[in-house]
């Protein structure tokens, strides 16, 4: 069958050298009805049914040129041609939008640095020879693409099956036929639809599979009708060519509006305008009817051999279609799972603030390793046993004095219970631990204990995550950041704990005690979920505190196992005894002499008290004694842990000298330190001299100078035990000890400020402006190593200095806090980027503001840092994602009198040659909203201003303005078209593609209500009540429907004609419609019957864009074609007619009494007594001509303001704030360019397709004007050299101009 189909194609080239001769003039655009450019164009003209004038006869004739094109074209490309040309003229729209994706792609080869929206059709629309010839180009670049993908799936299951099913078919269609160029450049393009099918309706693909499949029978239809030229009817023959040409136009049009679909947010259109909503399977369906009236005809027209191909072709096609459906379905199993798992680890990821497993290994290794003679008892006594085998037994909690060993018990039991699980294997049994320690922020919080726990048990079983992205996916990291992060993720735990998957849990919590914040409320949850949770077993451990035991409440359901209670006592004396014996093997001073071992072991067993960290510590103190000095050095020790702690400070004290100095500083700064300090932090903040500091093995005898407080692992220098911390605490807050405690404080500050000297512009020599973050690898040696932790604290210890001291802020300190930032700022906030730190450095540089308000006269420090606030706020985002755009886009976007840019001024890239207009000052904007990755379709704000809905594609994200955080984020299942806020902040409406409104309630955070709507149906128009008791809801297809709120129930549905405005009156007593045919009605929401039904005097010419009711509902003010009209709604007749060339804003004032109302480049305000001009606004040209109108407006409660969408309006003198928060269109596609360019959401400039200057958003080309973007170069008088200018104009109504070094950033 392909043999014969090849033979068919073979002949098809050879009868192209002598077959019959068309001449085409101009378009081969023809019909079978009619002909083109020079013949009759009129239905009158066409050659009667009976006779059909079949294409192959046509020889039209240009009525422009005069000459004759003699072309040889076979048959089937004549038709297809035609086809092409039929649907052009049908929908022109459609086949537009196709032709500017195909001229992207045949721009490829060249430089091209246009985007999407620019893009102009090059598709040739005069010469079909030339038109050929791109398509066989295309036909090319599609094949390649192909090979591509080909090459990137490769290793993905299903992906190859579909490319191998296609390619095949396409190679041969090529190399036999190149002039199917058309259809077969078709199938290229759907061939990337195929391979990512979960992005697109599975009706859609599915129908895209079933033609693809089927392309050879359709182009041999028309082979086949060529190879039979007179068959049984001249006819019948005219007749199967309209057919197949209906058929083909069907088959293009299907393959259009699929790969327009699949390209949406490259189109940057409406698509509704281009691609209608349709019903894919009905499409489909007319395409097989077609088909099968062709088969009968042909079953007349030509013979039964020919027949038997077709049939043939079509059981090929059917296979073929099998195979393509069954290989999308297995990738698209493949392709969701690679994206959920994707997802999933990006969440982890961010969840992640410790591994548990690795904290257990380093607390283990740090006390020398577990040693089972002196753990494993626990494993034997009762509590433990009776706690594991008893299902009553929720919670066993051990509790004891510091150094009793209750962490090293507590990772025994974590061993006994990963042991049982690999030798008894239960999918159904998960185990989570996590151990806090005082002396690390990131294990010393109630919420590090829940990411810990729930890290673990995400791990173990993967599916639990599907509960940690229910929220994760709403709220990005500020889960894990916010004020709420501990109540969030217990909700997260609860559920995982509650998953049907799961028999039975174990939770392992060490050291409650070093739970320094939020312990209260983690006894609660532990107390809580203990009983609620009955296959839940809880093992935890503490010090003796009595808070901790009222809290806990231990009844029926939980067990004490006290360390210091007798029976237990002996055991833990036990297990020290053996602990002794274990570690005096380490002691080699009395390997040899065992007589002395034995002497030592029960001197040390007498003095223990049962306390291995007096074992471990003189164990310590005997390792550095000489032989003959043991037993003296033993005796002289105390028995308990202060004492010993006491003896470690005088040993300390008696080296001497700068030692002992050095110690002090090591020790006070191991103490005050946030976080465990690597070595060479740690010679930074206690000021090693040089000589010690530059070799870490120095450092690293320092530290072991300082008795046994502190211990080193894998660089990073540790506390002994939280009883050192609280010891040493003790002491520097003592008049024995200097430095004190606070003083240490400003010392680190300092210090920290003078590391940080070492900042300079591109700390890692990246020198790619536009580098992300995820690519950059942090060097070794790492130029950053040695200030990491200043970077990040140095803020922190001078506030905790000055919340301790409660003076006012010195001078002093003001200066060296001054000087730094006017000195070192924007490199500070690039390290930040670097080392991922951006968001402490908004959380620091504010509370830095907020000490210097408090505490501090000096006016000037306190004007830089909130310059520096304001300048963070504003790039925290790009800084965040590409550190090296502080010198790009941070500084040339900034205020031109922001302070930070005025003194980093040298700092702006000099391949930048002509920068920005940009505002004087800061905004009362803080901060933009970035992170939507469609397109913003609507934005709402509560009535009380605190929340802002931005609707995007089918995500909607709620911020809180105050704190600019993202609050909740839903998934409405479909397209959203409008949000609306009840009226009292509490309800969230969205409406839907579809009619459908999903109600959310906002304290909630939840999906409260559905009312169904009709499917296939446009809603365009919606109006609330002020009540929130009634929505109205409009469809372009003439549906009109009455939601009664309170009773979540449809009140009404009425047929009416297509409305395009609606509004209810301030008492919802009245409905106002507007309609497409210009038409006016006023009614009862209840009845819809028209109380009084107007005109604009034009019926049918200017459809009504806007109605309004005045709060008294005694006016209606009605927007058409520029013209705004007053109705009373009383008699329903027009009272005052407002001429002008005016846009949809029209708004009455609260009481009633003034209109505002906006034409071109003024906004007016009418006095609605005597309609009177009371004021004109001038508004900016720029926005106007950009596209960019007041949209939004309402006067405040006081009548002194307008509330626009461009910013608050002083109606006294006409002054615009502008307050505007904006959420960006972060679509991922992108579209490649040489040169300079933009990427394709349109938030960088890029050159040669990397990312060099970020945009943002504010600057950013304004959504779906395809003249907002220009480039252009110059020649430069005065350096001779060559520029580019970058001209766009912005969503916000700006233009901005930026010339650019036409040799790029990265030339020397």
């Amino acid at each position: 069958m392909a043999s014969k189909w090849r033979q068919h194609l073979e002949r098809w080239k050879r009868d192209k050298t002598r077959g019959p001769t068309t001449e085409l003039h101009g378009q081969v655009g023809l019909s079978t009805r009619s002909v083109k450019d020079g013949g009759p164009s009129n239905r009158s003209s066409s050659p009667p049914p009976s006779a059909p004038l079949a294409l192959s006869s046509i020889q039209p004739t240009s009525a422009d040129t005069g000459t004759t094109l003699h072309l040889t074209l076979p048959l089937p490309r004549r038709l297809w041609d035609h086809a092409y040309d039929s649907l052009k003229d049908e929908d022109p729209k459609l086949v537009n939008a196709y032709e500017r994706l195909l001229s992207r792609e045949l721009g490829r080869g060249g430089l091209s640095s246009t985007d999407e929206v620019s893009q102009k059709n090059e598709i040739d629309q005069t010469n079909p020879e030339t038109r050929q010839t791109q398509f066989e180009q295309l036909l090319q670049v599609g094949l390649e693409k192909t090979k591509k993908e080909a090459a990137v799936k490769q290793n993905i299951q299903g992906a190859m099956d579909i490319i191998d099913s296609l390619k095949g078919c396409i190679d041969e269609a090529v190399r036999l036929a190149p002039e199917a160029a058309i259809p077969w450049t078709s199938v290229c393009f759907a061939l990337e639809i195929l391979t990512n099918p979960i992005t697109e309706a599975v009706a859609n693909r599915n129908g895209i599979s079933y033609v693809v499949s089927r392309m050879r029978w359709y182009w041999s239809l028309s082979h086949l009708l060529e190879e039979n030229p007179s068959g049984n009817s001249s006819g019948l023959r005219g007749e199967l060519e309209d057919k197949i040409i209906d058929l083909y136009k069907n088959l293009l049009s299907y393959q259009m509006k699929s790969t327009c679909l699949y390209h949406r947010n490259r189109l940057l259109v409406v698509l509704r305008d281009v691609v209608k909503l349709d019903d894919w399977e009905s499409t489909l369906e007319s395409i097989k009817d077609i088909e099968r009236t062709i088969e009968r005809d042909y079953d007349t027209f030509t013979n039964s051999e020919i027949n038997g191909h077709l049939r043939k072709l079509a059981i090929t096609a059917e296979s073929m279609y099998t195979d393509i459906y069954r290989a999308i379905q297995d990738h698209t199993v493949t392709q969701r799972y690679m994206e959920q798992k994707e997802k999933d680890n990006e969440c982890l990821a961010a969840l992640r603030v410790t591994d548990p497993r690795d904290d257990k290994k380093r607390i283990s290794a740090s006390k020398g390793g577990l040693h089972r003679d002196s753990s494993n008892w626990i494993l034997e006594h009762n509590d433990f046993r009776k706690w594991r085998n008893n299902d009553d037994v929720k919670v066993l909690w051990i509790k004891g004095d510091p150094g009793k060993g209750k962490t090293m018990l507590l990772i025994a039991i974590v061993d006994e219970l990963e042991k049982i699980f690999r030798t008894e294997p239960s999918p159904s049994t998960v185990l989570s631990y996590f151990f806090c320690q005082a002396t690390n922020t990131n294990l010393n919080s109630a919420t590090a204990v829940m990411r810990g726990l729930i890290y673990r048990l995400c791990d173990q079983k993967p599916s639990l995550v599907s509960h940690l992205r229910e929220k994760y996916d709403k709220s990005g990291q500020k889960l894990f950041d916010d004020e709420n992060a501990f109540f969030a993720l217990s909700g997260v735990l609860v559920d995982m704990l509650h998953d049907d998957s799961l028999s039975k849990a174990y939770i392992v919590i060490d050291a409650l005690d070093e739970c320094e914040k939020g312990l209260e409320q983690l006894l609660k949850f532990i107390v809580n979920n203990s009983s609620a949770l009955p296959h839940i077993k809880w093992v935890i451990s503490s010090r003796n505190r009595h808070d901790i035991e009222r809290q806990l409440r231990l009844r029926d359901s939980g067990m004490k196992l006290s360390l210091e209670l007798m029976g237990n006592a002996e055991e833990v004396s036990r297990a020290v005894n053996a602990y002794i014996d274990f570690k005096l093997h380490e002691v080699s001073s009395l390997q040899d002499n065992s007589k002395l071992k034995t002497q030592v072991g029960n001197i040390m067993r007498q003095k223990a008290s049962g306390t291995f960290l007096w074992v471990a510590l003189v164990i310590q103190q005997l390792e550095n004694a000489e032989r003959w000095d043991v037993l003296k050095v033993l005796e002289g020790l105390p028995p308990d842990l202060n004492g010993i702690y006491d003896r470690m400070m005088v040993q300390i004290a008696g080296q001497g000298g700068q030692k002992s100095q050095f110690c002090t500083q090591v020790l006070s700064a191991a103490t005050v330190a946030y976080r465990p300090l690597r070595l060479v932090e740690m010679a930074v903040l206690s000021e090693l001299p040089d000589e010690i500091s530059s070799d870490s093995r120095n450092i690293n005898d320092v530290v072991a100078m300082c008795g046994s407080f502190l211990t080193v692992l894998e660089g990073t220098v540790y506390l002994v035990h939280q009883s050192a911390k609280d010891y040493l605490s003790r002491e520097m807050n003592s008049n024995s000890f200097s430095p004190k405690l606070n003083d240490v404080h400003r010392d680190i500050f300092s210090r920290s400020l003078r590391v940080m000297t070492a900042l300079k512009r591109d700390n890692y020599n990246l020198e790619d402006p536009g580098i992300l973050i995820s690519d950059i690898k942090t060097p070794n040696p790492d130029p950053l190593a040695a200030m990491r932790y200043s970077c990040v604290y140095w803020i922190d210890h001078i506030c905790d200095f000055y919340s301790d001291s409660q003076g006012p802020f010195k001078s002093t300190d003001g200066s060296l806090v001054g000087k730094f930032l006017r000195e070192k700022f924007i490199y500070w906030l690039e390290a930040m980027g670097l080392i991922r730190q951006t968001g402490n450095a908004v959380l620091a540089i504010s509370r830095l503001e907020i000490l210097l308000k408090e505490q501090s006269t000096d006016h000037r420090l306190l004007e830089i840092v909130y310059d520096s606030r304001r300048f963070i706020l504003q790039n925290v985002w790009v800084v965040e994602n590409a550190p090296l755009q502080t010198y790009a886009s941070a500084l040339i976007f900034s205020p031109l009198n922001c302070l930070t840019r005025k003194r980093f001024q040298n700092e702006e890239p000099e391949w930048i040659r002509i920068r920005p207009r940009v505002d004087a000052s800061w905004s009362p904007c803080l901060q933009t909203l970035e992170g939507h990755k469609k397109a913003v379709i609507s934005v709402a704000f509560s009535d009380d201003s605190k929340l802002l809905a931005v609707g995007a594609g089918k995500r909607i994200s709620i911020w809180n303005i105050k704190t600019r955080f993202q609050e909740q984020v839903h998934d409405t299942q479909s397209d959203i078209r409008s949000l609306l806020f009840s009226h009292d902040s509490n309800l969230l409406f969205s409406i839907l593609e579809e009619g459908t409104i999903k109600i959310w309630d906002i304290k909630k955070g939840s999906l409260q209500h559905i009312l169904k709507g009709t499917e296939n149906t446009l809603t365009i128009t919606t109006a609330l009540s002020h009540d929130s008791r009634l929505l109205v809801t409009g469809s372009f297809e003439g549906e009109l429907k009455v939601w009664d709120l309170g009773l979540r129930v449809l009140k009404g549905k009425f047929e009416t004609r297509p409305c395009c405005s609606a509004t209810l009156s301030h008492d919802s007593k009245l409905l106002a419609l507007g309609f497409f045919d210009g038409t006016i009605q006023i009614s009862d929401p209840a009845e819809i019957e028209p109380v009084h039904r107007m005109s604009n005097g034009e019926v049918g010419r200017f459809w009504i864009e806007k109605v309004i009711t005045s709060h008294d509902s005694r006016l209606l003010a009605s927007m058409s074609e520029g013209t705004v009209r007053i109705w009373d709604t009383a008699t329903g007749l027009v009272q005052q007619t407002l001429g002008g060339d005016h846009n949809s804003l029209i708004t009455f004032s609260r009481d009633s009494k003034l209109l505002v109302c906006q034409d071109y480049e003024t906004l007016k305000i009418w006095d609605t007594a005597t309609w009177s001009t009371k004021q004109t606004l001038p508004l900016d040209h720029r926005a106007f001509m950009a596209g960019h109108y007041i949209e939004i407006a309402d006067f405040d409660n006081t009548g002194l303001y307008l509330d626009t969408n461009i910013g608050r309006i002083e109606l006294a003198n006409g002054a615009i704030d502008s307050t505007i928060i904006r959420a960006p269109d972060l679509d991922p596609r992108h579209a490649r360019c040489y040169g300079y360019g933009l990427n394709g959401d349109q938030s960088w400039i890029t050159w040669n397709e990397r990312n060099i200057l970020w945009l943002p958003p504010e600057y950013r080309v304004a959504s779906g004007l395809s003249n907002s973007y220009v480039i252009s170069s110059r020649n430069s008088p005065s350096t001779g050299l060559t520029d580019v200018i970058i001209a766009i104009g912005c969503s916000s109504g700006k233009v901005i101009i930026i010339g650019l070094n036409s040799s790029g950033p990265f030339d020397k």
